[in-house]
């Protein structure tokens, strides 16, 4: 859902300016500030000066400690946040850099690549090089379906390119409750990308939902077939992950006696 962007805030320097009032004209003389005691001129002593006393209250030249205003704390958690992605993503990287090094190494033909049948899309690592954040341009969405967590989602999909959730997560959500209470009014339910929106499975194809769902809770995660991915979004790669067309990092293809698994 979208929303609508919040207002700019004023800056640190606009609103310490604006409490600043001069009570005086600029370059008004320094006899202005002050009441001064003078002595009659006869009586006074030689060698003596006048003293000038300053009008009401001394003023303490003590600064008050500064105190931020919303649009300051919001700035700088914003660039912290930016910040701890930056060192995420970098970090991610090295560890690809490594990893393809050493695959590389193997020869031109390398035992780490797999082969996959058709209609498998393969897709290439240039799908996967680092953007606005992470691998890709934006946060996964807000509104979540099933409450499922935005920051685990978030790690997961944009700066992460081996891991998973932990095994059986789906099922502490809403998801299987959910996906069997509609299913009286819509036997095939549709999966999107969390950072874009576009479709990216369609399940159960081929099977009933309780299969589906069965099949998910063995292997602990989700798991679609060849009939049931949106090719038009998805794509593999050569070691068997597999990935949104828009840099999002779904989960991996695994081949068993049923065929591809993602």
């Amino acid at each position: 859902m979208s929303r609508s962007p919040p207002c700019p805030s004023e800056g640190p320097g606009s609103v310490a300016l604006a409490s600043v009032t001069p009570t005086e004209p600029p370059g008004a003389s320094d006899a202005a500030q002050l009441d001064m005691v003078v002595p009659s001129a006869g009586r006074m002593p030689i060698g003596k000066r006048a003293v000038a006393r300053p009008r009401g209250k001394a003023v303490s030249a003590k600064l008050e400690p500064r105190r931020d205003v919303p649009g300051d704390v919001g700035a700088r958690q914003k660039a912290l946040k930016m910040e701890q992605n930056a060192k995420r993503l970098a970090s991610m990287m090295a560890e690809i850099k490594m990893e393809a090094a050493g695959k590389a190494s193997l020869g031109a033909s390398p035992s780490w690549q797999m082969s996959f049948e058709l209609p498998v899309r393969m897709g290439d690592e240039y799908m996967m090089v680092p953007r606005g954040h992470g691998t890709s341009n934006q946060p996964v969405q807000k509104d979540l379906r099933w409450r499922c967590d935005f920051d685990l989602a978030d790690d997961i999909c944009n700066f992460n390119r081996r891991e998973a959730e932990p095994s059986g997560y789906f099922v502490t959500t809403t998801f299987v409750e959910e996906c069997i209470k509609a299913s009286e009014a819509e036997p095939l339910f549709e999966f999107y990308d969390s950072n874009t929106g576009k479709p990216l499975f369609s399940a159960p194809v081929g099977r009933s939902l309780e299969q589906f769902i069965e099949e998910s809770r063995q292997h602990g995660w989700p798991s679609f077939r060849d009939a049931e991915v949106n090719w038009h979004c998805v794509r593999v790669l050569n070691d068997g992950e597999t990935v949104s067309i828009h840099g999002t990092h779904l989960g991996h293809c695994m081949k068993d006696d049923s065929g591809h698994r993602y």
